[in-house]
Order: structure tokens, then sequence, then C-alpha cells
């Protein structure tokens, strides 16, 4: 059905020679993707990573979560030839995409699909993603950002990636990772009507849009996740950029944005 009703659209931006080579087409992007805009969403985030100083032209980048390469494409006129970037996703028609588009383009952009069970977007998945071992060596990245990957994960599965971001990170290097947090000033905000999202189902350290779905949205609580940094080898770095959800018009972006750096020793 989705096929079929961006079909038409497609061919006729095709037709019509008007569809950027380096978009993908209607009928393979997730609806996020359509509504908000693939160039400029990826752009903002990609500029973000940027100004934040994480990120320099010859960095090696991993992107996971990286979908069908919104932040990727931006990063192609960012990174030069002794930078590398890095992909992982769930969905093999978006990292198919992005391996016959993006790749032969810029070689030292890479994209790999996992097999991680997710109940929304992987149902059928083998892996497990609180015991998942990203395909890297240790200590390779200059950077690990996640993009609206934890707001879909469950707190076993979100401390097995941590593990496994602060293994992959050089010491020194940093990680971006957005959330909905949880915090005197978003419960604040949740309990007064001010906050954009809503997470009524309370699950201990966490909170659901949904009691049937949960990993559709998932707010943590934000000493957990501090706590969890600390055990990893991961500081915190001050301030937290807290994002629009929470009520905040003039927000840098729409979840809330936590930077970290591995330590040099434990």
């Amino acid at each position: 059905m989705r096929y079929l009703y961006y079909w038409p659209a497609d061919v006729l931006e095709f037709l019509r020679g008007k569809r950027d080579p380096l978009e993908p087409p209607k009928r393979i992007s997730p609806d996020y993707v359509i509504h908000h805009g693939f160039r400029k969403h990826g752009e903002v985030f990609a500029q973000i990573l940027i100004d934040l100083g994480c990120m320099h032209p010859d960095s090696a980048v991993l992107d996971v979560g990286c979908g069908i390469g919104r932040i990727a494409v931006p990063l192609t006129s960012y990174l030069n030839v002794r930078g590398r970037y890095e992909g992982l996703d769930i969905v093999p028609e978006s990292i198919a995409w992005c391996q016959r588009t993006i790749t032969p383009r810029y070689p030292h952009f890479q994209f790999h699909l996992i097999d991680v069970h997710n109940p929304l977007y992987n149902p059928d998945g083998v892996e497990i993603a609180k015991t998942y071992r990203f395909p890297f060596d240790d200590d390779v990245f200059d950077v690990v950002f996640l993009k609206s990957v934890f707001t879909h994960m469950l707190i076993d599965d979100v401390v097995g990636y941590i593990g496994e971001i602060a293994r992959v990170l050089r010491p020194g290097s940093r990680c971006v990772i957005t959330y909905f947090l949880l915090n005197d000033d978003s419960l604040i905000r949740l309990e007064d009507g001010r906050a954009t999202r809503q997470f009524p189902h309370q699950w201990g350290l966490y909170r659901t849009e949904s009691v049937d779905h949960r990993e559709s949205a998932v707010a943590y609580d934000e000493d957990f996740i501090r706590n969890l940094y600390d055990e990893c080898n991961l500081e915190t770095i001050e301030p937290i950029s807290y994002g629009r959800w929470r009520g905040r018009p003039d927000a840098l972006s729409a979840q809330d944005i936590v930077v970290a750096k591995k330590r040099e020793e434990r």
C-alpha cells in the first residue's frame, strides 16, 4: 500500500528531473522523514554535531540507527577521505538504499544491516539488543552518535548499547545521544501540560506513552542515565541541552541531547 501510494509521485519527480539523487524516494522513506524533510532534518543535526565540537573532517564516526541516511548525506560534504563513517541499522530497505546510493559515491561511508530484535522496527530480529556486540574493534571511533534511538528502546537494551558505545570509543572521544529525560523540570512540565509529549505509564526508571507498545516512545530518569554513563567510564559534559519536547520553543533540538566523553583512565 505504501509503494502504491507514493509510486506516482516518485515517478513524476524522476521524469521531471527534480529528485535529488542523494534523497531517497518517498515510497521507502519513513513517514517522519517525509513530513519533516529529508535534507533539512539531517542537516540540522549534522550541524549540531559540528557545532558541539565533537567532530572534525577526518573523524572516524559511528552512526547507530542511521536509518535511510538522513544524517549521513550532509556529512558527505564534511568528512574528508581521511575520515570514516559507519552506519548501523535494523531496517533492510534503508541500509540497502544507502549501500547502493551513498557508498558508491563516497566509499569511506559504509552501512551495515544488523539483525537486532525490536518489536516495532524488526520484530523478527534474531540478535538481542542487550547482548549485541557492535561489529567493530575497541577504541576505534572519534565520535558515536544516536539520534532518536534510545527513545525506542527499553532499559536492558539501553544498558547493553551504552556499554558497546563506551567500548568502541577512543579514550577522550565523545558520544552524542538524544533522549526524553525525566527530571524535576520535565516532570513539572508534564504535570502542568506544557510538555508536547506525554508519558503516563510508569515502569520504574522509565515511562512510556503506550502501555501496549512501550518502544513507541520511552522517557528515562536522568539520574539513571548519568549513573549508567559513569559506570561505563563515560563523563557527562555539562550542560545537557534540554529539548523542545518539554515545551521549550527555543531549544537546540526536539529531544534532549547528552554529550559524554570517554575517560582516559577508569
